[in-house]
């Protein structure tokens, strides 16, 4: 008897599948009609029409299905904050501006996001653990050793595309030049098809950046052995906004905004531990930590900086600017 319900149902599927539940625990439960409807079901065989083939997938391929299907059975639940990346935003520049001088590659918001998250993690060490069952019992994995996984979005033949995702080995006994470094070679190895099966094996913590597409958030699959993957939206004004006028938005003190989750496995991780994580993340991005001071220490950049400060008062439009009350005269007046 098959356990899935014939295509032809459509959106009503979930009425056949909450009757077809009743008639595998009583036959009797159902009516006659369904009865029969039921002891007909036989899975669909699939035939491909004249305009159509069907495809194996093979390699690459076949393994996402096979991490796809595996990471089904993670109980997850996702964290999410908005932040803004104007403190992100100058300081890269200025890093940028300085390395383009030196003839030295520029810097992406993905590797100063990423050096984030793994500050973060030594703050927050629970998020780099795991969940295995082991010896019949379940088990916390503790692990030490940050192996920080890179998703790499891979061309292929036919405009395929895969997602390989190698990791950054021991990224918290790095500082940022070492880490710039180790992040660049992955890539570009992985683009090349280069990689090692040792570059994937051992991922505690991963981070997706779909908002290189557009994508506002997304909640990606938590692969198992790895106690959360954090993802990161594109980088822009809120909707509301993105109408505005540059100079209205600079009347109005507005940033761009950046979402980004953390999707965690709930049996070792709450979301207590979750939310904190994304908070020291943020604080982080914001400067917290002299987090740009030794980052630019370790590049060795004789600059000082940006800051986050709250934004000077101002008039909104139409707003007269208030009128300070003229100082009293002293002595008064004999008149």
């Amino acid at each position: 008897m098959a356990t899935t319900i014939d295509p032809k149902f459509g959106v009503n599927s979930w009425l056949e599948d909450e009757l077809y539940q009743q008639y595998l625990h009583d036959r009797r439960a159902v009516g006659d009609e369904w009865r029969g409807v039921f002891e007909s079901f036989a899975t669909p065989a699939i035939e491909a029409g004249p305009a159509e083939q069907l495809v194996p997938l093979r390699g690459a391929a076949a393994r996402i299905v096979e991490n796809m299907t595996a990471s089904l059975s993670i109980p997850v639940a996702t964290s999410q904050r908005t932040i803004p990346v104007k403190v992100i935003d100058e300081n890269r520049r200025i890093i940028n501006q300085h390395r383009t001088l030196l003839g030295k590659a520029k810097i992406s918001y993905t590797h100063i996001i990423g050096w984030a998250i793994v500050q973060a993690l030594k703050t927050n060490p629970t998020l780099n653990h795991a969940y295995v069952f082991k010896d019949d019992e379940p088990r916390r994995w503790i692990r030490n050793q940050i192996n920080f996984g890179i998703a790499v979005d891979v061309a292929g033949r036919e405009g395929s595309r895969s997602l390989m995702v190698p990791n950054l080995k021991d990224a918290g006994s790095m500082d940022f030049h070492q880490y710039l470094a180790a992040f660049d070679d992955i890539v570009e190895r992985a683009r090349r098809g280069k990689l090692q099966v040792t570059d994937f094996q051992g991922t505690t913590v991963s981070l997706t950046n779909p908002g290189t597409v557009g994508t506002v958030g997304s909640i990606p699959r938590l692969m198992p052995g790895q106690g959360c993957i954090i993802a990161t939206g594109a980088i822009d004004y809120p909707a509301e906004y993105q109408g505005v006028t540059p100079e209205m938005r600079a009347m109005l003190g507005l940033s761009k905004v950046m979402t980004i989750t953390c999707t965690y496995d709930h049996r070792i991780i709450q979301g207590a531990e979750s939310g904190v994580f994304l908070g020291k993340v943020q604080e982080l991005l914001q400067g917290g930590d002299r987090f740009y001071e030794r980052m630019f220490a370790d590049l060795k950049m004789p600059h000082q900086p940006v800051k986050w400060e709250p934004d000077r008062r101002s008039s909104m439009p139409g707003q007269a600017r208030p009128v300070s009350p003229m100082p009293p005269r002293w002595p008064p007046s004999s008149r």
